[in-house]
């Protein structure tokens, strides 16, 4: 999609959008859910990183590693933490010159997802229902050297496998770990 009020880092370029308006109707009349997935089978990374712009309801991000999900990040997670920041006003319309101040109602951050207890092989960016899960600058990294940012924790999902989730207005940092009844923990940059 060309950049507009939802999408484009920076407010340039085009941004990737998974749109269920454009993916048909069910046989009750609503929206297909859509999905789309980065497939990373021959080279699995450990660190994903991208621009969540304009995020509403029926966005949901999700992790896998060989078929078994290690973690999934929802726009309702991203608020919730958004919600415990002194600046979360900040992270509400959109932040870039051409389009500042538009589309107030949703949420923009880069966020930075780290496996620190292995890698990860599919990404899929899902929208349910009749909206965009728009985004951009998407990044991948087979290692980095830090995580840094203010760790907040959260409850834990019922997954065997659970990680950590950060967003930040300019940087944002998630680490996926895997273990048993582990928490989920925020950090924020």
């Amino acid at each position: 999609m060309d950049k507009d009020q939802y999408g484009g880092a920076d407010g340039t370029g085009k941004y990737f959008d998974v749109d269920s308006n454009r993916s048909g109707k069910d046989k009750d009349g609503k929206p297909n859910q859509t999905v789309s997935t980065l497939d990373l089978t021959n080279n699995p990374q450990s660190y994903f990183g991208l621009w969540w712009s304009a995020g509403d309801a029926n966005n949901v991000l999700e992790f896998y590693s060989k078929g078994n999900l290690v973690e999934k990040i929802t726009t309702a997670d991203v608020v919730s933490y958004i919600a415990k920041l002194p600046n979360k006003a900040s992270y509400y319309s959109n932040p870039n010159s051409a389009f500042k101040g538009q589309n107030s109602g949703e949420p923009y951050a880069f966020i930075n997802f780290y496996d620190v207890a292995g890698t990860f092989d599919q990404v899929k960016f899902t929208n349910i229902g009749g909206t965009g899960f728009e985004s951009d600058n998407h990044t991948v990294a087979t290692g980095y050297k830090s995580i840094t940012g203010n760790v907040i924790r959260a409850v834990p999902e019922s997954s065997s496998v659970l990680g950590v989730f950060a967003i930040g207005f300019v940087g944002a940092t998630s680490v996926l770990t895997r273990g048993v009844k582990k928490k989920s923990v925020l950090q924020l940059s």
